[in-house]
């Protein structure tokens, strides 16, 4: 039996808050699971790329910035033009459409990596692969927040950055040993498969909880793209805590420089590292990701401002916790604090993302997905690994071996307090708006 959409007290000031729960029972939470399980897919298949950076290095012959060109900008450019289309284009037409397209698109790209004969080709199919993943995140945390109440929506929400978080957790330990055992470009191609595999599913089995709302016409129809887009860029306590989510994510970029990190300042082994990233990535991500939502949806309670301040904290603890992670000598000791780092890294998300849709009205979710991901991808996942490899490269005749280590210090305590700025910067800007509202 359905139940009808419910409004509740804590509805955004955008309008109802109407969540749809048409597709009622275990169902509601199958379609959940076939949204983490490509969020899942589509992190392993973008970060495994980290796990091969020496491999690939060695065999074209690339400099640190040129890896990180690859790794990062090469993938965030086609993620960034595309994304903010398809979040607009997930408030109006069949997500599955759009998830299933993706998905598809994204998997043949991964396996064009492994085919690469150039950095050149290569640069082109990590294109191919961020154009496919642009449609995945907004059409999935659109779909999420239909299906749960604003009270229940941050841990909802939380679940799918917990499977991305897995999907990179896993990408190191099978990319460092497939690596190993046959080259780096047997896992491009293997990874490619599952993916094919969940499109085939999704296709069968995925129904948009939308196509059978009750409340999809009058009350919620789509308000035009322009109309949206200015309703959010010009919301300033969305932008500032979209900036500071960018700012996060390229702290979050330092994961893929790691394996170079501890081979090259501990010397330890490509198989050892790649598995121990794994591990850590595995017990941290849904530690943090929980805990993140858990205090994300006490926090809201309260409202957004204190949402805002919650994450400012987190990034202020990302700089402690990285900084340890990157300067004491002992790597057991390291690997410990970048349990921490990493946990307090994803913590963040699950807060942001549902700041995301609470902000706006439902019909503007994807939309508001879209433009988070240009900050996230753009100058997060994009501009991150360029910096890094960029100033490595410039502090290598003054540092030697050391240059990553520092380049990686010095990215975690700038863009760690910058985050914590614009987050608090976010909870004023949202006081003043709710304080005008009263």
């Amino acid at each position: 039996m359905r139940r009808p959409s419910v409004s509740t007290a804590n509805d955004t000031a955008e309008g109802t808050d109407s969540y749809i729960d048409a597709p009622a029972g275990l169902y509601r939470h199958y379609v959940l699971f076939l949204c983490c399980s490509a969020g899942f897919l589509a992190y392993a298949d973008r970060t495994v790329f980290g796990a091969l950076l020496l491999p690939i290095k060695a065999e074209f012959g690339l400099s640190d910035t040129m890896l990180g060109l690859l790794s990062g900008l090469a993938f965030a450019i086609t993620y960034c033009v595309f994304g903010l289309p398809l979040g607009s284009l997930s408030d109006c037409l069949s997500r599955k459409t759009i998830l299933v397209s993706c998905v598809t698109v994204w998997s043949l790209m991964t396996a064009a990596c492994g085919a690469a004969t150039s950095a050149f080709w290569l640069a082109l199919t990590r294109l191919g692969v961020g154009a496919g993943e642009a449609g995945v995140t907004p059409a999935s945390i659109s779909t999420i927040s239909d299906l749960y109440p604003v009270h229940q929506r941050t841990r909802a929400i939380a679940l799918f950055p917990i499977a991305t978080s897995l999907g990179g957790a896993a990408a190191f330990p099978i990319g460092a040993n497939m690596a190993a055992a046959y080259g780096w470009r047997s896992v491009f191609i293997v990874l490619a498969v599952p993916g094919l595999l969940l499109a085939v599913l999704m296709l069968f089995t995925f129904r948009d909880p939308r196509g059978t709302s009750p409340t999809r016409s009058a009350t919620h129809d789509v308000p035009g793209f322009w109309l949206t887009f200015r309703t959010i860029v010009t919301k300033p306590q969305l932008m500032l805590a979209f900036s500071a989510a960018g700012f996060s994510s390229m702290l979050a970029a330092m994961i893929l420089w790691l394996p170079a990190f501890y081979e090259r300042s501990h010397g330890l082994g490509r198989v050892e590292t790649g598995n121990m990233i794994g591990l850590i990535l595995l017990i941290s991500g849904p530690i943090g990701m929980i805990t993140g939502g858990w205090l994300g949806d006490r926090a809201g309670s309260a409202g957004p401002r204190k949402v805002a301040y919650l994450l400012a904290l987190f990034a202020l603890m990302q700089v402690v916790s990285a900084a340890l992670m990157l300067l004491v000598a002992d790597s057991t000791l390291s690997f410990v604090f970048a349990c921490m780092w990493s946990a307090f890294l994803v913590a963040f998300v699950p807060p942001c993302y549902a700041l995301s849709q609470n902000l706006v009205q439902p019909r503007m979710r994807g939309t508001s997905m879209g433009v988070l991901n240009i900050f996230n991808n753009l100058i997060g996942y994009g501009l991150g690994p360029v910096v890094i490899g960029g100033l490595s490269e410039a502090l290598a005749q003054s540092s030697g071996t050391e240059a990553l280590r520092f380049a990686l210090v010095t990215i975690a305590v700038v863009l760690g307090g910058l985050a914590a700025i614009f987050f608090v910067l976010s909870g004023r800007a949202t006081g003043v708006e709710m304080a005008q509202a009263s």
